[in-house]
């Protein structure tokens, strides 16, 4: 729904969506979640009365440095910037240390690795080179 996208892209700035929406979107995890998730400077969430049902936008809050850097996000005339699908791989992972990937083989791993200095984040490198070797 482009107009929830743009909405959630201008309550707080800057913010993007990621984890969950763009990896559900790109066939990364098969659950279900209804909310809009984002990566901003804070972490909120917001009910949002929109035509005909209710939607909840989940802003999870990551370090200024990764949050600024537009490697890997799509940003369209309107307003709306989203991850890519290994940039909210690379997010989610540094969010949530043990969350459950169902299909990483849809991931291009060239760019996994190429975003992942971005983070600079030495357990998230091991987690990702253990998850992406298994696959191998």
């Amino acid at each position: 729904m482009p107009e929830i996208d743009e909405l959630a892209c201008k309550i707080y700035k800057p913010s993007y969506i990621s984890t969950e929406t763009v990896l559900q979107k790109s066939g990364v995890i098969f659950q279900y979640y209804s909310s809009k998730t984002m990566v901003s400077y804070l972490s909120r969430e917001i009910e949002v009365d929109f035509p005909g049902k209710q939607i909840t936008i989940s802003f999870r809050k990551i370090k200024y440095d990764v949050l600024l850097n537009n490697k890997g996000i799509i940003s369209l005339p309107s307003g709306i910037n989203e991850a890519s699908p290994e940039r909210a791989f690379l997010d989610t992972l540094y969010l949530m240390k043990d969350f459950y990937f169902d299909n990483i083989n849809v991931l291009n791993k060239d760019k996994v690795y190429e975003l992942l200095p971005i983070y600079k984040n030495g357990s998230l490198n091991k987690r990702v080179k253990k998850l992406l070797s298994k696959n191998d």
